[in-house]
């Protein structure tokens, strides 16, 4: 595996060349498609609505906060949730800035620029999409100590840096393993810095699940709306009747 800022794209453009504020209509559209169909985006959602029947999302709560079965500890659990999110955090800006933007300095640091202005616009977006809904929402923490519950802002960081972080790999010179296992890394320090939230008593298991949703919604349809790269990726969801019922096929392409 080797990595290096330097070189271009297989199209030969640099990554963040072709970034624009103003991207056509056809690329929006199909970037907010891509976006609704993202398991990253699907799965977590599906899972919130789920926490949302009976009073599963209070129990499992409850038990989290009571046996901390993964850090130990209530104070082990908050210290872990915002280490963990800095490490998301370092991914997604360390995982720019290896992408490859050519070999001249000045351009390299002007395409870094606007890529990275990408960025940081898609976790702006996700952050502020979330403080709203804190507010508009106003459901009380597991502890009581505010309304600021819905959804967990934290989740929503942690996975729109991996979401930048997981974009940035397709842009990398690495294998379809290699890919994988540092994508299965991305998303459980992500999801761990979740999870964090829910055994230190902030959030219910709905709160950070609805985060990763729209994190990854929104973190993702910003990415390829407006950062102008060639797309190879694509989820497709199938759903097929059966024997015994309604099959669901998902196929990925790389």
């Amino acid at each position: 595996m080797s990595f290096s800022g330097c070189g271009t794209l297989p199209n030969g453009r640099g990554w963040g060349e072709d970034a624009t504020l103003f991207p056509d209509g056809e690329r929006v559209k199909k970037a907010a498609v891509n976006a609704l169909k993202d398991p990253d985006t699907w799965v977590p959602a599906a899972g919130a609505g789920v926490f949302s029947i009976g009073d599963w999302d209070k129990r499992v709560s409850e038990w989290a906060y009571e046996k901390t079965p993964v850090f130990g500890s209530e104070e082990n659990a908050q210290k872990a949730s915002d280490y963990l999110l800095m490490a998301t955090a370092a991914g997604a800006v360390g995982s720019s800035l290896f992408t490859p933007s050519g070999d001249d300095p000045g351009r390299w640091a002007l395409w870094k620029l606007k890529g990275l202005s990408v960025g940081g616009a898609a976790f702006w977006a996700t952050s502020q999409t979330t403080a709203g809904l804190k507010s508009a929402t106003g459901r009380e923490r597991p502890n009581g100590l505010s309304d600021k519950s819905f959804p967990s802002a934290h989740s929503a960081h942690a996975f729109s840096f991996t979401k930048l972080s997981l974009r940035n790999l397709e842009s990398l010179p690495l294998s379809r393993r290699e890919r994988l296992y540092l994508g299965v890394g991305l998303r459980t320090t992500a999801a761990l810095t979740a999870w964090a939230r829910v055994e230190s008593h902030m959030h219910y298991p709905r709160d950070i699940l609805a985060g990763a949703a729209l994190a990854s919604f929104i973190t993702g349809f910003i990415h390829d709306a407006f950062l102008g790269l060639d797309e190879k990726r694509s989820v497709e969801l199938a759903v097929a009747p059966g024997e015994h019922g309604l099959f669901y096929l998902l196929r990925f392409k790389f």
